[in-house]
């Protein structure tokens, strides 16, 4: 007898029934399988392309570090170990002599703690009394590019590269490890145990052109460019022109440089003891300069 709604007969009805459960599981269940696929694939692809993302980024960050190898890279000679710090002081202050009565003063500065947004401790190092002139920087180097000459006017117009060049030669002509110095270092050197704004105190003009080559007494005749060194009064530890004439190039422990102090070309505000400006390694001007630490 046959099923009148399906046409098919009653014997067979059964085992029809059976394939179509066999049929709609099969076929469900290579959905599923397809699904899963799939996912896997996107996860996958997902994770190789955010694994290709970082190694680009490792890639890029190894290829700017290799780059940035190529240029200038600040390494700042920090201050040595504690035995060598007890030689220091042992030492006190010492000359640096170059031959022909050229001479470089190394003045001792005793440890402390300078107190600003942070806390730094300074040890006890040597800076030299004046900022190094081109009597003495063509007495190393051999020649000298300052825009505005005289064998007692700071050297100017040079680079951070230069400079360093200068470091390697007078130290091995020295036999002591000669450096540029540190910015808290050269702050605290500058201000020479006062807590004014300038070494010498407060905002006074009369001040200025007693202790600093600045905008106001440098920039027209008879005085124009930095001056010869030690024609102003020092601070309180002997160190002279800590502020104006020439910025001074510093390090950081963070492989950054910086000028400070202002110069023949600062406002008054620029030349105070805190004054800093950060720079880049290959810049030169008339009104950078600098003076060694050790």
């Amino acid at each position: 007898m046959k099923n009148e709604k399906r046409g098919i007969p009653n014997k067979y009805l059964g085992n029809y029934r059976k394939h179509l459960f066999i049929t709609i599981f099969i076929y469900l269940s290579f959905l599923f399988l397809t699904f899963f696929l799939i996912s896997k694939i996107n996860f996958d692809f997902s994770k190789s392309k955010k694994r290709m993302k970082n190694n680009q980024i490792k890639y890029k960050e190894k290829s700017k570090e290799i780059s940035y190898k190529k240029k200038v890279i600040i390494t700042p000679i920090k201050p040595a170990t504690v035995q060598n710090k007890i030689k220091t002081i042992l030492d006190g202050d010492f000359t640096i002599n170059l031959g022909n009565n050229i001479k470089i003063k190394m003045i001792l500065i005793p440890p402390s703690t300078l107190r600003k947004k942070y806390k730094s401790v300074i040890l006890p190092f040597h800076i030299s009394k004046f900022e190094i002139t081109q009597e003495i920087w063509t007495k190393v180097m051999r020649y000298n590019n300052s825009i505005f000459f005289g064998k007692k006017r700071p050297i100017n117009n040079i680079t951070y590269e230069e400079v360093q060049d200068f470091i390697k030669k007078i130290s091995k002509l020295s036999k002591k490890q000669l450096r540029l110095p540190l910015k808290d270092e050269w702050e605290f050197a500058c201000r020479a145990g006062s807590k004014t704004i300038y070494y010498w105190g407060n905002f006074v003009e009369e001040n200025f052109e007693n202790y600093c080559w600045y905008s106001g007494n440098a920039s027209q005749k008879p005085h124009v460019g930095p001056q010869p060194v030690g024609t102003k009064k020092p601070n309180n530890w002997k160190l002279y022109d800590m502020s104006g004439n020439v910025s001074e190039m510093v390090e950081t422990d963070y492989n950054q440089l910086y000028i400070c102090g202002g110069s023949w070309i600062s406002n008054h505000q620029e030349c105070s003891s805190s004054s800093s400006q950060k720079i880049t390694p290959k810049l030169k001007k008339s009104h950078i300069g600098f003076r060694l630490a050790y």
